[in-house]
């Protein structure tokens, strides 16, 4: 019989790979050595493998993502913070000039850390003795904060039922006709609150 093909490997499973072939020859001879054995055709490496690659692409597209994450939050890719601006609203009702003098070295803080902020400080009843030139001991520290966008208000009701006078108010303080309404306001404007003291 001429050499041929005698059929297919029957270790073939449902791949996409072609099929093992088994081969066999008759042809004589002279030493009547034993037939060789059969010879088997390479397999497809895709097929057996595919089920290994998909996990190992999947694992370096989401290594790339999160590189991709690192690098836009590092250049500032989200302009949501660098877009942001506080707005806070301070109430001082304290007349101690240690609470006075504090604030202030919160103010230089905070103008640091945010320099963009805004603030508006309402002082009233006892507070108001910080924004009297005959009573105030930081008298220059509300001047320079005031240059600096920071803005100071004193309240009309507590002027007169204090009975102070309103020309030793200090000239960098605006005015407000009621300081409690004006937070009020302010917080239903969606502004910040924080009432200044210890």
């Amino acid at each position: 019989m001429a050499p041929g093909i005698v059929g297919e490997s029957p270790h073939l499973g449902a791949t996409n790979c072609a099929p093992r072939l088994l081969i066999r020859t008759n042809a004589p001879s002279a030493t009547h050595s034993p037939l060789p054995k059969p010879l088997r055709l390479p397999q497809c490496e895709f097929g057996h493998n595919a089920e290994r690659l998909v996990p190992r692409t999947l694992r370096t597209m989401k290594k790339l993502l999160f590189l991709f994450t690192l690098l836009f939050a590092s250049t500032g890719a989200f302009p949501q913070d660098a877009q942001r601006q506080h707005r806070i609203i301070m109430q001082l009702t304290s007349g101690d000039t240690l609470v006075h003098k504090n604030l202030m070295k919160q103010f230089k803080n905070m103008k640091e850390a945010a320099p963009n902020m805004r603030i508006e400080v309402v002082c009233h009843g006892p507070g108001m003795d910080m924004l009297m030139s005959d009573r105030s001991i930081v008298q220059a520290k509300v001047k320079e904060f005031a240059g600096q966008g920071i803005v100071f208000l004193a309240c009309d009701n507590t002027i007169r039922e204090r009975n102070l006078d309103p020309a030793k108010v200090l000239p960098e303080a605006g005015h407000v006709k009621a300081g409690i309404i004006h937070i009020v306001e302010r917080q239903e404007d969606g502004w910040s609150y924080i009432k200044a003291g210890f």
